[in-house]
């Protein structure tokens, strides 16, 4: 058995008072694919791997009525997948940007440049047909409603 997952995350925020205004919004997406090994017992499948492209982008800031600021961050490259009986989860060492601004007189704009940043998420597809092949989808509950996980089954 093999086939494609894919991950998505999106949130966004807004918040004011009277001292002013916060917003951030990220969005993560990984697509791969997977093999399912079989267990040499016949009793469907053990485990699996594979590799998939993460791609995540975070933009936030703060504005009041003296200044304002803002934070842009990418983190990309690629993870491993562990398809396992318990879910699927995938993990790498990305690449990393940021950039910081500012105008209210207290640093200088920064851009900060890395590639040993972490990601990486678990997703747990229920019912699939390990036997016909199907699709199955399922929502992140580390990512508070906000990732979903899609996951197709193909026979080979």
């Amino acid at each position: 058995m093999k086939g494609p997952v894919e991950y998505k995350y999106n949130r966004a925020h807004k918040d004011c008072t009277k001292d002013g205004c916060s917003f951030s919004e990220e969005n993560r997406l990984a697509t791969g694919t997977f093999m399912l090994y079989p267990d040499p017992e016949g009793w469907g499948f053990l485990s699996g791997e594979g590799t998939a492209t993460w791609n995540q982008k975070t933009d936030g800031g703060f504005s009041n009525s003296k200044c304002s600021g803002e934070d842009h961050s990418t983190l990309s490259g690629t993870v491993k997948i562990s398809a396992e009986s318990g879910g699927m989860a995938s993990a790498g060492v990305l690449e990393g940007d940021q950039r910081s601004s500012q105008n209210c007189g207290a640093m200088p704009p920064t851009h900060t440049h890395w590639n040993n940043g972490g990601g990486g998420t678990s997703c747990e597809i229920a019912n699939l047909d390990l036997v016909h092949g199907g699709t199955g989808s399922a929502s992140v509950p580390a990512d508070e409603g906000y990732g979903t996980c899609k996951v197709e089954v193909v026979p080979q």
